[in-house]
């Protein structure tokens, strides 16, 4: 087989199963407009890189008089290594709505599966039949080529069922700068190893395993701190919508508490003041105007069946009603009761809250309007929120960018609602034309 056809197959064959294993996380996130061209492009000019890198490490090692043993021709295959890497980042980017490091995750996460996929396979061909190492220039045979992709498939079934799914079953994807540090450490180290392992342990088959060894260790050990990081980012954010239902559960009692209390005190006071009222005049007027909106506000307290609806929205309409917002809403409360009282309070919260955001912002008050409906028709339950808004709605991962400082703390809320949708099974779609938000959940009840 001439040597540029081997570089060429090596490094397309790289590029073809990198992609494949990062598809299985990126294929989550949204995909952008014209995604089908946009991956014709990058499929094309990942394929073109990597045949003209396949005749770069063929002229460098003709420059060696085909010395495969010289430490620079594994630099330089590193280097090809590291390049293609970079590049499927960037076709990630091209094709999919996410943040540089939730793509980084991906990419960091399908080139350990295809390293281990690797290394596993050359050390079967090293313990089995070594003269027909499928990746090796001198014992090349065409033959392998089928046992290879038998082995590849069934190694990555098994990653998929020991990783991907758990990973997936996730709604949570946020990675800080650490996190991708200590990966890109333990990534470099096992490059060095497999460089070394390649270029020393030829003439030893001993230290050669050994290297493969530890290279399928260290992805073992990336790919299973990468699930474990996941999950764990999956608990916080649980645990901050229990936290943030339990607080809210807490304002909301409060409240009832502090209104029973006018209330008592009104009514107690109220027999000094049917002397007033009876006199009629201006001071008649001004007490029953007070007493009016005393009993309206008690009586806003929603009264359905669904005692999670009842507290969320009156809460919510209590604190509108304070801020100068005005509230309006239609719900069904047996639309939403297959949901968990947990989820329910936090997706009405969330939705609420981020339109009161919006709102409190506005310049023109007459705009602070927060409209709600919940229906049922035919088993879709349909759950709308709409409001006005200004400025400049930017949207990222498919919902839109706090505008706040601090973008690590908040932006929270409409992550919890997409985890809360996803979780039963519906779809959110979110519009902003002329200054309107308009936010719809749909859910299909079985």
């Amino acid at each position: 087989m001439p040597i540029e056809a081997f570089f060429i197959m090596r490094f397309t064959l790289f590029t073809a199963e990198l992609l494949a294993d990062e598809s299985m996380l990126i294929g989550r996130f949204p995909r952008r407009k014209r995604f089908v061209l946009r991956l014709v492009i990058c499929i094309a000019v990942l394929a073109a890189v990597s045949v003209a890198l396949a005749f770069v490490n063929e002229s460098v090692l003709a420059a060696l008089n085909y010395d495969t043993e010289d430490i620079l021709l594994y630099i330089v295959i590193c280097a090809t290594f590291i390049v293609l890497f970079l590049l499927s980042v960037i076709a990630m980017h091209s094709c999919y709505e996410s943040d540089l490091y939730s793509l980084s995750f991906c990419a960091i996460f399908g080139y350990c599966a295809r390293h281990l996929v690797f290394s596993v396979y050359v050390l079967i061909v090293n313990l089995a039949c070594p003269e027909y190492n499928l990746f090796n220039y001198g014992t090349f045979h065409w033959a392998m080529i089928p046992v290879y992709l038998v082995i590849y498939t069934a190694l990555n079934m098994a990653v998929y069922f020991l990783f991907v799914r758990r990973i997936n079953r996730n709604s949570v994807y946020e990675f800080g700068r650490t996190t991708l540090l200590l990966y890109a450490v333990v990534l470099t180290i096992n490059v060095v190893i497999n460089a070394i392992s390649e270029l020393y342990g030829r003439e030893r088959s001993d230290l050669y395993i050994m290297g493969l060894i530890l290279q399928i260790a260290c992805m073992v050990l990336v790919l299973s701190l990468q699930t474990l990081i996941v999950d764990s980012m999956q608990l916080k954010s649980d645990k901050k919508v229990v936290d943030t239902i339990l607080e809210q559960q807490e304002k909301q009692f409060k409240f009832a508490q502090a209104n029973a209390e006018q209330i008592s005190i009104k009514a107690h006071d109220l027999k000094h003041q049917v002397a007033v009222l009876r006199a009629g005049g201006e001071p008649a007027e001004k007490l029953l105007s007070e007493l009016e909106h005393l009993t309206g506000a008690y009586d806003a307290v929603v009264k359905t069946d669904n005692a999670t609806i009842n507290a969320v929205i009156s809460e919510k309409w209590m604190y509108c009603t304070t801020h100068g917002i005005k509230l309006s809403y239609m719900v069904n409360p047996k639309a939403l009761e297959f949901m968990e009282s947990v989820d329910l309070y936090s997706l009405i919260g969330n939705i609420i809250d981020n339109s009161i955001e919006a709102v409190m912002r506005l310049s023109e008050k007459n705009k602070r309007v927060i409209t709600m409906n919940v229906s049922e028709k035919n088993g879709i339950v349909t759950l709308s929120s709409n409001n006005y808004y200004e400025g400049r709605l930017e949207m990222r991962d498919g919902l839109p960018v706090t505008v706040k400082t601090d973008k690590t703390s908040h932006g929270y809320g409409m992550r919890s609602i997409r985890s809360i949708v996803e979780k039963y099974g519906g779809d959110m779609n979110i519009t902003a034309d002329d200054g309107i938000f308009i936010l719809t959940v749909t859910f299909c009840r079985q």
